[in-house]
């Protein structure tokens, strides 16, 4: 719980938070498809803090696993 509040995004927790709960994403893999990122350099991004804000739509589709947008 306090992961949720404190650090959704690097507690790879952001789905379970209000502001980005996958279920109101349009463009989130469904759960049941397998989790992988699409990149290949997701791990730069989640270092330079750029998967959410302006990326969050981008990242969700090129960087699910490494950011945290999927169970």
């Amino acid at each position: 719980m306090l992961a949720r509040q404190m650090c959704p995004w690097m507690c790879a927790t952001c789905c379970m938070t209000k502001e980005y709960n996958c279920e109101n994403a349009t463009s989130i893999s469904p759960l049941t498809s397998v989790c992988r990122d699409e990149r290949l350099n997701c791990a730069a991004v989640r270092a330079a803090n750029s998967c959410g804000g302006v990326f969050r739509t981008t990242m969700m589709q090129q960087c699910a696993k490494t950011c945290g947008y999927c169970a």
